[in-house]
């Protein structure tokens, strides 16, 4: 038999389309909150992750060379002098 079926899936609809925290979703624990820090006039976000060090997690900037610096690309030590 061909044509069109529905395809099922392990998937509660309500896992799918939440606005839940993940955390709380698919278990464990919660992902630390973000912070805003800034060095050289630069702003970005941070996360502090399990091994205790802060991490870049986003820059927040309308100059797009901070993007380009790899001292604040998304997972670098924080503060980038730390290197």
């Amino acid at each position: 038999m061909g044509g069109p079926g529905i395809h099922w899936d392990g998937i509660p609809l309500a896992v799918i389309w939440t606005v839940a925290d993940p955390g709380l979703v698919w278990g464990g624990a919660a992902p630390e909150p973000l912070r805003e820090a800034a060095w050289q006039g630069r702003r970005v976000l941070l996360r502090r992750d399990p091994e205790g060090w802060d991490r870049v997690e986003r820059v927040l900037s309308p100059d797009p060379e901070d993007f380009l610096d790899p001292r604040l690309a998304p997972g670098a030590l924080w503060p980038p002098d730390l290197r």
